[in-house]
């Protein structure tokens, strides 16, 4: 059985066991660098500006070396890398801003609070990020007061439910969870009553989260943990600067409460697979888990084991029983929490917090303030905690703003960054007991604004006739370059990451070569720390509308090669027949037909449509890669799969014995043709040849010597 830690008036264990963005204003002087040159380059100072980047002197600073310069047009972060990879330089950089050290939050009872988050370097973070809310934390616990009106704000929602109507509404298997779930129900605790579910994980007046006023677990304590949820996300989200009551460690956050302990703290492992699954399936970044226990079944080391696979950073506490690190804690991969000692003994160990090594870091947790609720009435107040449950909520809280500041950043990255800010401290009577020690938010985003960006990701590309929209994810206000075959192709165009993380590029498909069939997308993100690795490749087949028109129409399949009635289903309604020749045989299909049908389609094969009707109709494919295809001598019908292009040229360039080529021209219901032996000029007789359209179908007559046809993309005229 799992048992949360408790809160706590007095510090007694539990008894179960580089340059900040400053909000509003840009974070340095629109075209300005400062620049120091090497010292035998100073006499050529402006013209050295001008011929590298395009800038102008305002003002030297002659004691330094340093001279302040305005850049006429263009990206002031792109100037400073030009100028640094010139070799001429000592340093460029922008002209940041910079304020006053610390952002001090007005929340009355931050002064109970100031010791710890000043301890662990919270103002300092707080300047270079207070969170977001695309930031989802699981916390599984007991449950937590969701109208609480430091923590209402900052409570996940799931976009795809609609409340109270008894229906899954997006179908993840859960009904009516909008703010999380409830995997414990009406059970009291031990002692009598049936384990429920719910889809409401609140502590509210009449709700038996609230608990019974008895000690169902007989350890002294009346529903001894009834506000334990409610402090933890405080301590992890509370809203700060609003002038009410506590700050917590992010002030901007999505917390989705998991409920798997009952009143008096204890739960069950089925709760907890539960719970983990349900992080998994939508879509938690961190998962809190401020419980302990002494043993793991290999049930519940499954489920912790598939949730790191999936992705999800976990934060465990440490337990409290004074010697070796409890489970999940001790399972290799997620984060162990341990508690250092009181605030005026900050380096030494909390009595009730493990000794021997697995502790990764440590944090407060002795009478942490935080927001809490009564028992049995529900009403919304504040307390403290002590223990490591009350610990593990400031390193999710760390993780929180490291991915609300690099959104794409890796559960390594993150371990990394943590392990970089971490303060060392002295290893006293328990070697190992702190891991890589006390966790510094603070020097942890600086590390993190000190490197280069963590890698962009593309999430999805939607792609219309006339537009191409490639979105993402990359650190929030960071200069996002999509390119197409590489980081260092030219770009197709860069945005801005919005301040939750998201980017959206809009490409114009007219602006893409008419021959590009497959796109693999790169995207690259510049901060002021420079600019990050290139994201996955991302290759995707760009669809093509063909034009149909009524009658007859000779056109390309452009497709993949696959069952013929996989094809025909795409076909426009309008299409009643289609013919296809196999160099032997026809086959006949009509589209609605299940009998009439084509067995199989090849890419690049021609195809005869039937249009009914007076109309022209469009036939939108998604192109695969084609490849030469063979001609054997006779009459072959092919795709022509390139731009448009002169097909005397197209006859010069392929080794078959190409006799003549006949193109269907749809509007005007004629043949035109192309004659090896007789070539004749573009603009010739009508009739005749002399350019072929993109996924145009063409019908070439090959003499005795075979060869390939070359629709691979020729270069266009």
């Amino acid at each position: 059985m799992l048992s949360a830690n408790p809160r706590s008036a007095a510090p007694a264990p539990d008894t179960t066991a580089p340059a900040p963005e400053i909000a509003g204003a840009t974070p340095f002087a629109a075209g300005e660098l400062l620049v120091a040159f090497a010292p035998a380059l100073e006499a050529s100072l402006p013209a050295d500006l001008a011929r590298l980047v395009g800038a102008e002197l305002v003002e030297s600073y002659p004691r330094s070396g340093i001279h302040r310069v305005r850049i006429r047009d263009g990206d002031v972060r792109a100037a400073a890398r030009r100028l640094r990879a010139s070799g001429l330089v000592r340093f460029a950089e922008p002209n940041y801003r910079f304020r006053l050290a610390g952002l001090i939050p007005n929340d009355p009872g931050y002064a109970d609070q100031a010791d710890y988050w000043d301890l662990v370097g919270a103002p300092d973070a707080w300047e270079f990020t207070t969170g977001s809310r695309s930031v989802v934390v699981a916390m599984l616990d007991g449950a937590v007061d969701l109208d609480h009106p430091d923590l209402a704000a900052n409570i996940w929602t799931n976009p795809g439910e609609i409340p109270d109507n008894g229906i899954d509404d997006d179908g993840n298997g859960f009904v009516d969870d909008l703010h999380g779930y409830d995997f414990v129900g009406a059970f009291p605790g031990s002692g009598g009553g049936r384990l429920g579910e719910d889809g409401d994980p609140d502590a509210k007046p009449g709700d038996p989260a609230l608990g019974d006023g008895l000690d169902q677990d007989g350890d002294g304590k009346a529903d001894g943990a009834v506000g334990h949820g409610t402090l933890v996300a405080g301590i992890l989200a509370a809203v700060g600067n609003n002038g009410l009551g506590a700050a917590g460690a992010a002030w901007q956050l999505s917390v989705m409460p998991l409920r798997i302990t009952d009143p008096e703290g204890n739960g069950f492992f089925s709760s907890f697979v539960r719970g983990l699954e349900y992080a998994v399936a939508n879509d938690a970044d961190i998962v809190n888990i401020s419980l302990a226990s002494p043993f793991l079944p290999e049930s519940a080391r499954l489920a912790v084991e598939t949730a790191l696979d999936a992705g999800l950073i976990i934060v465990v506490a440490a337990g409290n029983g004074g010697l070796n690190v409890d489970f999940p804690a001790a399972i290799p991969g997620v984060v162990a929490v341990g508690t250092h000692g009181a605030l005026d003994d900050p380096d030494a160990r909390a009595l009730f917090s493990p000794r021997n090594a697995g502790v990764d870091f440590v944090a407060p947790g002795i009478d942490v303030y935080s927001t809490d609720v009564a028992p049995l009435t529900g009403a919304p107040t504040y307390g403290v905690g002590t223990g490591t449950s009350f610990s593990a909520p400031f390193v999710t809280g760390a993780i929180a703003l490291i991915l609300a500041t690099s959104p794409t950043a890796t559960p390594a990255d993150v371990l990394a960054l943590l392990q970089e800010g971490a303060v060392d401290l002295p290893d006293a009577d328990a070697p190992n007991w702190d891991g890589a020690g006390r966790v510094h938010l603070g020097r942890t985003l600086a590390a993190l604004l000190a490197r280069p960006p963590a890698a962009p990701i593309i999430d999805g590309v939607d792609v219309t006739d006339a537009r191409i929209i490639v979105s993402g994810r990359a650190v929030p206000g960071s200069a996002v370059r999509i390119s197409d075959g590489g980081a260092e192709e030219p770009p197709l165009g860069v945005v801005t990451a919005a301040p939750d993380g998201t980017f959206a590029l809009e490409l114009a498909r007219r602006a893409l070569p008419e021959t590009v069939a497959v796109l693999s997308l790169v995207a690259v993100a510049e901060t002021s720390a420079g600019p990050s690795p290139p994201s996955t490749p991302l290759p995707f087949a760009l669809p093509r509308t063909v034009p149909l028109q009524p009658g007859w129409n000779l056109v390309a399949w452009a497709g993949v090669t696959g069952p013929g009635h996989e094809a025909l289903a795409a076909l426009p309604p309008r299409v009643t027949r289609v013919f296809a020749w196999d160099g032997a045989h026809w086959e006949i299909a009509v589209p609605a037909s299940p009998v009439l049908t084509i067995s199989q389609i090849h890419t690049g094969q021609g195809l005869w449509l039937f249009v009914e009707g007076a109309a022209p109709v469009e036939w939108q494919q998604t192109r695969a890669e084609f490849a030469a295809v063979a001609l054997a001598p006779g009459w072959r019908l092919v795709a022509w799969a390139g731009a448009r292009t002169d097909v005397a040229g197209a006859v010069a360039a392929t080794d078959a014995d190409i006799r003549a080529v006949f193109a269907w021209d749809a509007a005007a219901g004629r043949f035109r043709s192309f004659r090896a032996a007789l070539p004749l000029a573009p603009g010739g007789p009508p009739g005749t040849l002399s350019r072929l359209g993109h996924l145009d179908a063409v019908w070439v007559v090959v003499g005795e010597r075979g060869g390939n046809w070359p629709a691979l993309e020729p270069a266009a005229p």
